[in-house]
């Protein structure tokens, strides 16, 4: 990327040279500027800064002119071009996220304890630290520069220790104290800090507050040590060992924040003339899962002490699994040999050096494993002779593969960083002395199971068409940008296949973008697949957006097109670390829908509706222009925008168009007349195009309004119409035509039909209403199309209110489907709840006043079947308490003076909330059946083709003193109450309560009274009541009860057939209960006053039994 500077550069002399060239910059000589006299005065101009002082990024390539037009035609054609101010801030702010980027500084720990003992050349030190760390994934320092770490523990488990700047850290993920452990090997070094020789060593500590030398155990009698700049006097065990015990560290002076265990004793007369051997390993293990496991050893082999010829490696697989043994090219010519030999607990490689030395030696290891459903071990790699051993294990995986693994309790888990997931590391490890045992095999470092994952890319669409139209010679076309929104689920995508539409180019000047993000696009014609190849594997989202064009032939002014999709996509399984690509498979994307933007010019109009059409659905979806305005349309879709049809044409002079047109059905017959008003923004032009549905070009006559062209065979769908010569701006037309209906099928009686309306060619926006007469007992309604139905309105000059008003634009088809009122179409209303109030009379009549709560209506009349035919006189009807006027009709919908069904007109644009409907009549109870002195059938009427949702509630009045004894179909509502002495049953609601239940808890009755008798129904059919004289009842029960009972009582039967009569008698009360529900509280009542004269009874009896 170049830089191209705005501000021109000045310097005092142009022609003296500067001296250096910066490397990667290229400094442009400025052009010759215009002659100037010699006259002319010369102002020097202002001296510019120097290039030396600019912070310039690498490659950056500066351009002196005097003019910036010339600076921005001289820069590189991918240039971007700054202001100095920008540039700044663009420094600023990556200087910010690199401070963002800087790991913390460690913490220093607040405790520091050393124990430890001398053994020859080395000294065995283990370091105790406690903290408290305040935050969580922090750095703790440890220090220990120039030792050997054996061993790291932190609060008792293994601990990752890692290098830092000063020595060792290691990190800590949850807030709070902590305690860890370090176990060391320092080698001793002779020193000259007394008279002689001397030995001792040296430790770097961090800078704790607290640090003591707790114990450390040295060889011989030593009469004082030396610690920094201390003498200290040791404790003596024996003749050849003495002790430091809790001496203090401190620092070297005043102005010295750091720790250091310096130690220097007076050494033995004789000194050991060679040090020990002491050895030790660094490795790391890389595992690939693919159709075997292959793990890449790399071993640093190095000697802490010492010197060694010979290296030892356990490999804890057979001979045939370990495929190559090499040392790395440095190395090669210290290896005299390197041998295989099998081994109890695997393969044993001996590496034989020419000489002995301590320098490292590198060794790398190829392993191969099948892959195997009990699991595949990993590891141990150990070296036998080393005394530490530590390293680390990365386990890589394509994402198809889910990996299960359980790790050796030594083994720590590491947190997997970016650059290690973009290498398919799926986890990572690390251990420490792995040290071999003779003996049973070790157990491995980690025990992997591997699963097959199924992946899978959702894709979204969003494309942006945009209408070129032809200018001059150069013809029109499409111009399409795709955006693909992928998003990989548990797998890698590199390549994405999308089907290639006929007439699509892909514009490989333009290119796709971003750029760096797909290698090349490639148009596969004979398969038709457009492939897109990423740079890299991505198994994150992201996003890439393609041009495209369509190109238009000179005349067309429609297109259908089809757009691409993505359909397919593959990633090659290939694992960084040297194996073979796997050849892809094709896998289909999961289609998670998109969005389809249409836009056109200025001066362009759509000239039909939008159809757009998606993947794997069949239904169309269709956008209309709002307004002549309306340039942009756009589509939300579920699934992948498949197919588009769009119409264009010049952009024409306002004409808005009012079509009504009143529609008659008659039989097989349908007759229009059409009235177009037309306002026009500018005069009224000579003529207008009618266009004319197929079928009517030779029946449509012009009433009003101009002349009529005739009928050309050219074009016979299209007829002109010669305006009258007027100044006015709105002008209106009157035809009249008349088309056939189709018969009504015989199985369900409902037909289907077009209705044809003739259309304004040239009206650019405007509405249509239709309104529809028919015969009675027909029910036109609305079978499809964009329409709206409308209130009904008076129309002049008709008899009657049209049956369906319809409301829709100017080009909306309009089909409708009628039927006959016996057989409804759809359901005509939904009932919320019924309460019905009936007035029952000793055997000359009953009254009814039955109400409706109605939630919805969905037709425009409502027929009420009455359960007797009546006259109208003899039947009310209202609305929410306002009267309506009806009519009766008989079966076939016509009108008759004596019948069963009331016929309502309703306009359910009128009634937004529920409605109160109460129909009222009177019949004569003698004249049906179901009816006596003891037993009244209620008969209510019912709605036809109304869904009933809620229940019905009876209100009954009966005769004087009559008692509600069972419902036969419904259930009585009582509760009991104490009244005159006895209990009594009420029923459970007043009317004001009903009338709360039947319209909200607002609704009052200003008559609240108690009927005589409530009962409830599920559905609303008739409901036999049986009542009786309350008198009566109390008699019947009392003299039946008591004849029981004293035949019970003064019987002379055995002490068992008495208990057996009284369970059958209650096995018969309860039988009568569950056969009748309800009739066992009207039965306890009856029986209340036989009960007490019983109990008096048996009262006297008993005590004249207990005197005598």
């Amino acid at each position: 990327m170049g830089t191209a500077v705005s501000q021109p550069f000045r310097f005092p002399n142009p022609k003296a040279k500067t001296g250096r060239e910066q490397p990667g910059k290229t400094v442009a000589k400025p052009s010759a500027g215009p002659a100037t006299s010699s006259d002319e005065k010369k102002t020097p101009p202002p001296a510019g800064p120097a290039v030396e002082t600019l912070k310039l990024p690498s490659g950056a390539v500066i351009v002196i002119s005097g003019n910036v037009k010339e600076a921005l035609r001289q820069a590189p054609a991918r240039a971007v071009v700054l202001t100095p101010e920008e540039y700044q801030r663009m420094l600023e702010q990556i200087e910010q996220l690199e401070r963002q980027a800087r790991p913390e500084k460690p913490v220093t720990p607040s405790s520091c304890k050393v124990t430890g003992r001398v053994d020859g050349s080395m000294a065995y030190l283990q370091v105790q630290f406690d903290f408290k760390t305040d935050s969580a994934n922090g750095l703790i320092d440890l220090g220990c520069a120039g030792a050997t770490p054996t061993d790291a523990k932190l609060d008792g488990a293994l601990a990752w220790l890692q290098r830092g700047e000063d020595g060792y850290v290691i990190p800590v993920d949850n807030p709070g104290p902590h305690e860890a452990k370090l176990e060391l090997v320092v080698p001793i070094a002779a020193k000259k800090a007394f008279k002689g020789a001397g030995r001792g060593f040296d430790l770097e500590l961090p800078r704790a507050a607290i640090t003591t030398l707790e114990q450390l155990d040295l060889p011989g009698a030593l009469s004082e040590v030396l610690l920094s700049s201390r003498t200290v006097r040791p404790k003596q065990l024996d003749a050849q060992h003495s002790r430091l015990e809790k001496v203090p560290i401190t620092a070297a002076g005043p102005l010295d924040n750091t720790r250091r265990l310096d130690l220097t004793w007076k050494g033995p007369a004789a000194e050991p003339a060679r040090s020990p051997t002491v050895l030790a390993a660094t490795g790391k293990l890389t595992v690939r899962i693919e159709s075997q496991v292959l793990t890449d050893v790399e071993l640093e082999l190095r000697a802490l002490s010492g010197e060694t010829a010979v290296w030892r490696v356990l490999v804890p697989l057979p001979p045939e699994g370990v495929q190559e043994v090499k040392a790395l090219p440095q190395d090669e010519a210290r290896v005299q040999s390197i041998e295989r030999s099998a081994d109890k607990q695997g393969t044993l490689v001996t590496v034989r050096l020419k000489q002995p030395g301590a320098e490292p030696l590198r060794l790398s290891l190829r392993l191969q494993q099948p892959r195997s459903t009990g699991g595949v071990p990993i590891g141990p790699i150990t070296v036998p002779d080393a005394m530490t051993q530590r390293g680390e294990i990365e386990l890589r995986a394509v994402d198809e593969i889910r990996l299960h693994y359980t790790k050796r309790g030594d083994v720590g888990q590491r947190e997997v960083t970016d650059e290690q997931r973009r290498d398919n590391v799926k986890a990572a490890f690390a251990y420490w002395n792995a040290a071999a045992a003779a003996g049973p095999p070790a157990a491995p470092f980690v025990t992997l199971q591997t699963e097959p994952v199924k992946g899978a890319v959702e894709t979204r669409v969003t494309h942006t068409l945009r209408l070129i139209p032809p200018e001059g010679s150069t013809a029109g076309q499409w111009r399409l940008l795709t955006q693909l929104d992928v998003r990989p689920v548990r797998t890698a995508v590199d390549r994405i296949d999308l089907a290639l539409p006929p007439g699509y180019k892909f514009e490989d000047t333009i290119g796709p973008s971003p750029s760096e993000l797909v290698e090349k696009v490639t148009s596969d014609q004979a398969n038709q697949v457009l492939q897109i190849k990423l740079a890299s594997k991505q198994s994150r989202p992201f996003l890439i957006k393609l041009p495209g064009v369509y190109p238009l032939q000179s005349a067309e002014q429609e297109s259908a097109l089809e757009l691409p999709r993505p359909v397919a996509w593959s990633v090659e399984h290939e694992i960084q670390g040297g194996a073979a690509a796997t050849p892809p498979g094709r896998t289909p994307t999961l289609d998670r829908g998109g969005q389809l933007t249409v836009s056109y010019p200025e001066g362009i109009e759509p000239s039909r509706s939008l159809d757009l059409q998606e993947s794997g659905s069949p239904r169309i979806r269709s956008l209309f222009p709002q307004t002549p305005e309306t340039r942009e349309f756009t589509w939300q879709t579920d699934r992948a925008p498949a197919h588009l049809t769009a119409g264009w044409r010049p952009h024409r002079a306002e004409l808005r168009v009012e079509a009504l047109a009143d529609v008659t059905l008659a039989g097989r017959q349908a007759h229009v007349r059409q009235h177009l008003q037309l306002q026009l923004s500018q005069a009224p032009p000579a003529q207008v195009l009618l266009r004319v549905p197929v079928g009517l070009a030779g029946d449509v006559q012009l009433i009003e309004g101009g002349i009529l062209s005739p009928r050309e065979d050219k074009n016979p769908a299209e007829r002109s119409v010669v305006l009258k010569a007027t100044p006015d701006r709105e002008q209106q037309i009157v035809l009249q035509y008349s088309f056939g209906l189709p018969p009504a099928p015989e199985v369900r009686g409902i037909r289907r039909f077009v209705v044809p309306l003739v259309q304004v060619v040239q009206a650019t926006r405007g509405e249509t209403k239709v309104r529809v007469w028919c015969d009675p007992g027909e029910l036109p309604e609305l079978a499809s199309g964009r329409w709206e139905e409308a209130p009904a309105e008076v129309v002049p000059n008709r008899e009657s209110l049209p049956v369906l008003v319809l409301r829709g634009g100017l080009a909306s088809p309009l089909a409708l489907k009628s039927g006959r009122a016996g057989s409804p179409i759809l359901a005509s209303a939904a009932v919320e709840r019924v309460l019905a109030h009936a007035f029952v009379d000793e055997g000359t009549s009953q009254s009814y006043q039955v109400r409706f709560l109605l939630s919805k209506l969905t037709t425009r009349h409502l027929d009420v079947q009455l359960p007797v035919a009546l006259t109208t006189s003899n039947v009310q009807v209202s609305l929410d308490g306002v009267g309506v006027p009806l009519r009766m009709i008989d079966e076939a919908g016509q009108e008759v003076e004596v019948g069963k069904i009331v016929r309502l007109k309703v306009d359910p644009e009128l009634y937004t909330k529920p409605i109160d409907l109460a129909v009222s009549y009177q019949i004569d109870p003698s004249r049906l059946e179901g009816n006596g002195r003891f037993l009244s059938t209620l008969r209510p009427p019912t709605l036809t083709g109304a869904i009933f949702m809620g229940r019905v509630r009876w209100q009954v009045d009966l005769p004087a003193g009559d008692l509600a004894v069972y419902a036969l179909d419904g259930s009585l509502e009582q509760r009991w109450c104490w009244s005159n002495w006895l209990f009594r049953l009420r029923p459970a609601s007043t009317s004001g309560e009903l009338e709360r239940w039947f319209k909200g808890e607002g609704a009052k009755d200003n008559n609240d009274t108690e009927p005589a008798a409530l009962c409830w129904q599920s559905t609303l059919a008739p409901l036999p009541l049986v009542h009786v004289p309350q008198r009566f009842w109390l008699l019947t029960c009392a003299f039946v009860f008591l004849a029981v009972a004293l035949v019970l009582f003064f019987a002379p039967l055995p002490r068992f057939l008495f208990w057996i009569c009284i369970l059958l008698l209650g096995a018969a009360i309860a039988a009568m209960g569950i056969i009748w529900p309800g009739i066992l509280s009207v039965v306890a009542f009856g029986c209340q006053l036989p009960v007490v004269v019983l109990l008096l009874l048996v009262g006297f009896q008993w005590t004249l039994h207990q005197r005598y």
